[in-house]
């Protein structure tokens, strides 16, 4: 008996005289979830060699309660051009522990993480960010360790609003009106030319 998830098998028992198992995660985290299904076969193989499809499966869906806290989180600015670094600081509230994990949240969703010793701040560097790093930036930090897509902060107590702009746009205005001034000075060019050889 094959117990697969997504296709693939994760855990494998033998069926012997029995017409059904119960295959048993233990631990679950949130990467456990997925499309669920069994699979039998009356030789054995290899799990590497049975696939399966979505027919008679069940979807899992394993949610985390996580302990983080929010942490106030600041940065130098808050409006910045395409291609330029976001500079972050959370600050945390909690000196005593000795390590603690930091996490920012774009959107309330996990985006980096970091490790804290014996400190109340930690700063993170946001590269060569382009428009879609537009967002509202939160901080949460907890002493346990986390997966990063298992991390969210949805109350969002303490968040800073940062956008990305593409100076794009002003080089083409830019571009627009030098365009428009050398036109209008041809014209005036012309118009001169035109009224003094009447005269």
């Amino acid at each position: 008996m094959y117990l697969c998830k997504n296709g693939y098998v994760v855990q494998m028992e033998p069926l012997k005289d029995k017409d059904e198992y119960t295959f048993i995660l233990e631990s679950v985290s949130v990467q456990d979830s997925g499309l669920y299904s069994c699979a039998y076969s009356l030789n054995k193989h290899l799990s590497h060699m049975v696939r399966t499809s979505g027919y008679k499966s069940i979807q899992v869906q394993v949610t985390a309660i996580l302990l983080v806290k929010s942490a106030v989180i600041r940065s130098g600015r808050t409006t910045v051009k395409k291609g330029e670094d976001i500079e972050l600081t959370c600050s945390t509230s909690e000196s005593e522990k000795p390590l603690l994990h930091v996490y920012i949240c774009k959107d309330g969703l996990g985006k980096i993480s970091g490790i804290v010793y014996n400190q109340t701040q930690t700063h993170f560097s946001i590269k060569d960010v382009n428009l879609e790093d537009s967002g509202v930036y939160s901080c949460v930090y907890s002493a346990e360790q986390y997966d990063i897509s298992e991390v969210n902060d949805t109350e969002r107590e303490n968040s800073i609003l940062i956008q990305v702009y593409d100076p794009q746009w002003q080089i083409n205005l830019i571009r627009l009106l030098c365009s428009l001034g050398v036109v209008m000075f041809a014209c005036f060019v012309v118009v001169f030319d035109v009224y003094t050889t009447k005269r």
